[in-house]
């Protein structure tokens, strides 16, 4: 049928890309649920969904831009290391909260 998944390589990335989008999509309406769960407000939960878009809106043009114009191993590795960005300023924050905590 495919033959892309004669391949064991392209299998494995397709399974994982599978378990992964599942995971998205499961945290993604655990999220939308407890927010409508503990306001009971429509607007906070297509407020909460809108936000969730936000850095695509903004970052899709640009990453757009960077692979037209510049080598995709170069901007691969360039962005690299922004890619943990999220998780590190999550960890900063809560840090300074318990810290002003105290």
């Amino acid at each position: 049928m495919f033959r892309a998944l004669r391949h064991r390589n392209f299998r494995l990335f397709f399974c994982g890309q599978i378990i992964s989008l599942i995971g998205t999509w499961m945290q993604s309406i655990a999220q939308s649920w407890l927010v409508y769960r503990l306001t009971k407000s429509s607007l906070l939960l297509g407020l909460v969904g809108f936000s969730g878009q936000i850095p695509v809106l903004l970052f899709a043009p640009l990453g757009g831009l960077m692979a037209d114009r510049y080598s995709r191993h170069r901007t691969v590795i360039a962005i690299f290391p922004l890619d943990d960005l999220p998780e590190k300023w999550n960890s900063f924050t809560e840090l300074n909260s318990q810290y002003y905590k105290k």
